[in-house]
């Protein structure tokens, strides 16, 4: 049996990896939010999120618990869970929000020397095309 600072710890590492899983979820909702994506991507999203969150709950597993599990273990997940929706979550949303907008107009003119790009090669390539195929017919 393990001391009781030990097992302290370990549920207070938890409680913690379930706080910053609750955030991790509500920035990746609202990263979702803000455009449109396609079905395929959202569900590649969909992979890459519990792939992520596997890893944070591996990691806190490790931080905490040394990968023993235990009940007390994932009450302690779902308390921090909790803790961040009823306490924090009203803090991180917005803030997250605001971040992805100012992100989101930085890269606008990235986005749109990409767009010039990429419409550029498509125009190029259509040339091409009807350039042959007037070859072809003459």
């Amino acid at each position: 049996m393990e001391n009781i600072w030990t097992q302290f710890s370990s549920l207070l590492w938890m409680m913690i990896t379930g706080i910053v899983w609750g955030a991790y979820a509500d920035a990746i909702h609202i990263r979702r939010s803000l455009r449109r994506i396609p079905a395929w991507k959202r569900a590649m999203g969909d992979l890459l999120f519990w792939f992520g969150s596997l890893i944070l709950l591996g990691v806190g597993l490790i931080l905490g618990n040394w990968m023993e599990i235990r009940f007390y273990v994932f009450c302690a997940f779902a308390f921090g869970y909790m803790v961040y929706a009823a306490l924090i979550r009203s803090v991180v949303c917005p803030l997250f929000r605001k971040g992805f907008q100012v992100v989101g107009l930085l890269g606008y003119p990235f986005r749109r020397f990409h767009e010039r790009i990429v419409f550029r090669r498509r125009l190029w390539w259509r040339r091409m095309k009807r350039r042959v195929a007037k070859e072809k017919g003459e």
